[in-house]
């Protein structure tokens, strides 16, 4: 997030692109956050919560919160170099892409097979693709108004 960040502050001609692919990221970590969250927020508002869970209540709770107001932050922000059309299509890229991220590198698990990879890589590489299109197609579209 932080290096896709800066490359956006860098980037002269394609700011907003960039900060709009930037943007992506805390909304993938603020829903990483949300899965320990539901686990744990009835168990500890009901008053049977361990330490551990409180405190787990707590982090997820306080990284959500800074997290989608930072995000929030930056996606106005993006706003001021490019069109909602090209940033918000770019923004899902990386939500989308987060979960098989953090697959393989917080569970610390490996691909069942080497179909799997080949599978995993080309629905990246659908994602991305798709990013890139919708972001035209909606600017043909908008350009019909």
């Amino acid at each position: 997030w932080v290096v896709t960040h800066i490359a956006a502050l860098r980037s002269k001609r394609r700011k907003g692109v960039i900060m709009g692919f930037s943007n992506g990221f805390p909304f993938g970590l603020s829903n990483f956050w949300i899965s320990p969250l539901l686990a744990i927020v009835w168990i500890v508002l009901g008053g049977k919560g361990t330490t551990g869970q409180v405190i787990i209540f707590i982090a997820a709770c306080t990284i959500m919160i800074v997290v989608n107001l930072l995000a929030i932050r930056q996606v106005q922000e993006a706003f001021k170099f490019a069109d909602a059309h090209n940033i918000i299509p770019m923004q899902q890229i990386p939500v989308q892409i987060a979960p098989v991220i953090y697959y393989f590198s917080v569970f610390s698990l490996s691909p069942p097979s080497g179909k799997s990879v080949l599978y995993i890589v080309s629905g990246v590489l659908f994602i991305v693709v798709s990013g890139f299109y919708l972001s035209r197609r909606q600017a043909k579209l908008e350009q019909i108004d």
